[in-house]
């Protein structure tokens, strides 16, 4: 089993380092992600068990808009569809994983909407990451996050193939996690959001105080017999 496990290693950095050659003679730096999400048929039973109702699944926001990540100042990762942000990539894995489950509904009373934190990865330690905040029309708020590490090769444009390639399972780790989480349970649950608490201390009417300032002054005239009869006084 070792020996299978070794000569697979030598194999896949070999395949890696012929691509690298092929790419140096092409002129082509430019490496797309792997093919688009596919859903986890283990997770259409998670979501079905741990959710009840179809949810909807709202915009996605990305300070940065990135549709591509640069990898050593040698090539660049690009997202499975030309056009799309890495946000939009996660929302749509999410929506592709929901309506496996059969809850999606983009008519659901409850909507659950993200902010991208970070996506990014490193060739020289070998790991993707995947920070995300989620936050549902319920009320209900969560933050999301994977690391997913891989032996890298660390050999200059090699390296950035190697990371492309590994985008993929980090996405389908990050959804596994994220489906199977309690948290998100909790986003997608047909529940009201809280009632904002009435405010016990109302703020007076603006032209309340000066009223009940001449009321206090005919008080103080009515008590004070000097203040009464020495006008100068006022």
């Amino acid at each position: 089993m070792k020996t299978a496990f070794f000569t697979g290693k030598i194999a896949m950095k070999k395949t890696l380092a012929i691509l690298a050659i092929a790419a140096l003679i092409t002129g082509c730096t430019i490496y797309k992600t792997v093919p688009h999400y596919t859903p986890d048929p283990q997770n259409a039973q998670t979501v079905r068990a741990a959710i009840e109702n179809p949810v909807n699944i709202g915009e996605f926001s990305d300070a940065s808009f990135r549709k591509e990540l640069t990898c050593r100042s040698l090539a660049i990762v690009k997202t499975p569809q030309d056009g799309w942000t890495y946000t939009d990539a996660i929302r749509y894995a999410l929506i592709d994983e929901l309506t496996q489950a059969e809850r999606y509904d983009p008519e659901s009373p409850i909507t659950i909407t993200a902010q991208l934190n970070r996506i990014d990865f490193e060739t020289e330690k070998g790991t993707w990451i995947i920070r995300m905040t989620l936050r549902s029309s319920n009320g209900k708020t969560m933050t999301a996050k994977h690391i997913h590490t891989y032996n890298s090769i660390g050999i200059g444009e090699a390296a950035c193939i190697q990371a492309a390639s590994n985008y993929r399972p980090t996405l389908a780790a990050f959804m596994k996690n994220l489906l199977a989480s309690a948290e998100f349970s909790a986003l997608a649950a047909n529940t009201p959001p809280p009632v904002e608490e009435p405010d016990i201390h109302p703020k007076e009417d603006s032209a309340a105080p000066l009223e009940t300032g001449k009321e206090r002054i005919r008080q103080l005239n009515s008590l004070d017999p000097v203040r009464n009869t020495d006008t100068g006084s006022l």
